[in-house]
């Protein structure tokens, strides 16, 4: 009965082997990444800056320097999107493949423990367990598959940032925007393909949103001041706003305090107001801040009103 265990446990583990390589994450591509990357590299930088920099067209394939520069750059972007579709392409067959294993193993293992007799389901039993122990250790995987789109999205992000940059650089002459500093600009392109570089921009954005939000829980613990504290310093900047009887000058003011509040100015003037009052109780509920903000204003509508 255990060379019958050992038939079954061998087919289990020959069928997850034949079904795990098969499986495929894109297309085979017509134009290699490898002949993408052989083409870019006849123009290495020791080579392409020294024909750059020549004085005779011919020593750049009778191309001018920018069209010379051009034609480098497209190169090495081909080669550059080659070698990143490969690593996408690669990153996600491996990630599945890895979950796909176990699953498949384990639903093989448990499913003829169940149909074994009574002799036979503690070896299935225990290679079971052996491959739920080694699931455990690959759990990090579940969690590199529910990230990796969004570490490939922040990837794209800023590769298409990055390739719109370089595309519009390349519109420029020779002189304004050289070899080098394209080479620069390509390596840069390369980076951003990168996990290291997906990871840290998450972190980054998280200690961004980390330190929003304990500057907003600071704000929320430090205590307001009552109204009547603030009533004086209000009623400044209404006069200043409100109480102008010109409209062309009350318009403008009202547009600068706007402009100093960060609120858009609105569609009336009630909006505007309206804008203003909540950054005021927002960002400004301790008296002494409002008084230095609503007075810093009132010196700066003093100095538009006396230029000319």
């Amino acid at each position: 009965m255990v060379n019958r265990c050992s038939g079954l446990l061998l087919l289990v583990s020959c069928a997850l082997v034949g079904g795990c390589s098969s499986l495929s994450g894109a297309q085979r591509p017509v134009l290699s990444p490898a002949d993408s990357v052989a083409t870019a590299q006849k123009f290495k930088p020791e080579i392409s800056l020294l024909r750059f920099y020549a004085d005779d067209d011919s020593a750049r394939l009778d191309l001018s320097a920018m069209d010379y520069r051009n034609l480098v750059i497209a190169l090495y972007l081909d080669a550059i999107d080659a070698r990143f579709a490969e690593f996408r392409a690669q990153a996600g067959s491996e990630s599945r493949a890895s979950g796909l294993a176990f699953d498949i193993a384990l639903l093989g293992l448990t499913g003829a423990a169940a149909v074994a007799e009574a002799d036979e389901v503690n070896p299935f039993a225990t290679a079971a367990a052996a491959f739920l122990g080694a699931r455990a250790s690959f759990d990090k995987n579940l969690f590199y598959d529910r990230t990796l789109p969004a570490m490939f999205a922040t990837m794209e992000a800023e590769r298409a940032r990055i390739r719109t940059d370089i595309i519009r650089a390349m519109m420029q002459d020779a002189i304004a925007y050289p070899l080098p500093l394209a080479f620069g600009d390509l390596a840069a392109y390369q980076r951003a393909g990168s996990f290291e570089f997906a990871i840290a921009k998450v972190v980054n954005r998280a200690v961004e949103a980390q330190n929003a939000n304990e500057a907003i829980l600071s704000k929320a613990l430090t205590a307001c001041s009552i109204a009547e504290d603030m009533a004086e310093t209000n009623e400044a900047l209404a006069a200043a706003l409100e109480d102008e009887t010109d409209p062309t000058r009350r318009a403008r003011r009202l547009a600068l305090a706007a402009q100093e509040f960060g609120v858009p100015e609105g569609a009336t003037e009630i909006d505007t107001w309206r804008n203003i009052g909540i950054k005021l109780d927002t960002d400004y509920c301790r008296a002494p801040d409002r008084a230095a903000k609503v007075s810093d204003i009132l010196t700066k509508i003093q100095a538009m009103e006396a230029t000319p």
